[in-house]
């Protein structure tokens, strides 16, 4: 079955293409009588708005977002609520060579394949970074559900860019300063420290992985269910649909943008289900190839799609590996 979708209770769809018209995504599940309005999704969206700084892509987009149905005079009337953004920024022509000129680390090569050549290849397409709005939308919507609801809280920020790194533990008090730098890290010194180490990297031609932290207060014991539907399960699903994420660690357990590795003990998540008011969870970012290599395309206009080349080996071989 198509992807497109996550959740039952809270069901929520995406659609859209790096370079098409529009994206956008539809949530149904949400009850009426919930106040919504058009600027509590956009200040989200303003927090990763393309061409805002110089450490995000430079593409520049207004990320204007509309509510086309489900909220009528700031409240949810229980029906699906349709949210819409139109691309400005597109520069198709940039992407004419990856008909034939695919990048190490991106999905030109499966998706070339998995749909026959009959792929969206502008700007990545369906795959590209560029839908993370859409999770930005749904995500906006079901923090404000939860907190009306139920009284859950969650805040998520950077702890580690590099080798630069947090000194001290997120507390309630540092909240405030999460967007307050373009790195969205609590600490003012060690935002600086990250700053820096980006741009570094950068003259270098090469990019960096980090780790994002998500503390959310006030939850429920015993949510999720057993096997299948843990909560981590499903908290695993959705973090993963985002492009580079290579690693999530829930409880106590000690993450590094090289590898993963266990503690001792699970932390707040006994049998996989929320145990205790407090639920701590962190996100691995790893990078692309570095930007001097990804420059380095695969040209696949002389190659023969065979067996060889289907199943990857003469993919791996064209890229010297």
């Amino acid at each position: 079955m198509p992807g497109n979708s996550f959740g039952k209770i809270f069901k929520f769809n995406t659609w859209g293409e790096s370079h098409g018209p529009a994206i956008g995504c539809t949530i149904d599940g949400i009850p009426s009588k919930i106040k919504i309005k058009e600027k509590e999704i956009q200040f989200f969206l303003n927090q990763r708005r393309p061409g805002s700084s110089k450490f995000v892509t430079q593409r520049k987009e207004k990320d204007k977002v509309k509510i086309l149905s489900g909220v009528f005079n700031n409240y949810t009337t229980g029906t699906p609520i349709s949210f819409i953004i139109y691309n400005e920024d597109q520069k198709s022509k940039d992407y004419e060579t990856l008909k034939t000129k695919l990048r190490p680390g991106h999905s030109d090569y499966p998706a070339m394949i998995k749909y026959n050549h009959f792929n969206d290849y502008r700007g990545g397409g369906r795959f590209s970074g560029r839908l993370t709005a859409t999770h930005v939308m749904g995500g906006a919507i079901a923090r404000k559900l939860l907190k009306v609801t139920l009284g859950i809280e969650t805040n998520s920020y950077t702890v580690q860019i590099g080798k630069v790194e947090m000194e001290r533990e997120f507390s309630e008090k540092m909240i405030s300063s999460i967007y307050k730098n373009e790195v969205r890290c609590p600490e003012n010194k060690t935002a600086k420290m990250m700053r820096d180490s980006i741009l570094d990297a950068r003259k270098k031609g090469d990019s960096l992985g980090g780790i994002i932290e998500s503390v959310t207060t006030n939850v429920p014991v015993g949510l999720g269910e057993p096997i299948f539907s843990s909560l981590e399960s499903d908290l695993s699903k959705a973090i993963f649909s985002i492009p580079s994420v290579k690693g999530v660690e829930f409880g106590s357990m000690t993450l590094h943008p090289d590898g993963l590795t266990h503690g001792p003990h699970p932390g707040k998540y006994e049998g996989s289900i929320g145990m205790k008011r407090t639920d701590e969870l962190a996100v691995m970012v790893d990078t692309h190839y570095p930007l001097k290599v990804a420059k380095t395309a695969l040209g696949v206009e002389d190659h023969d799609y065979g067996k060889s080349w289907l199943d990857g080996e003469g993919y791996r071989e064209a890229l010297g590996e």
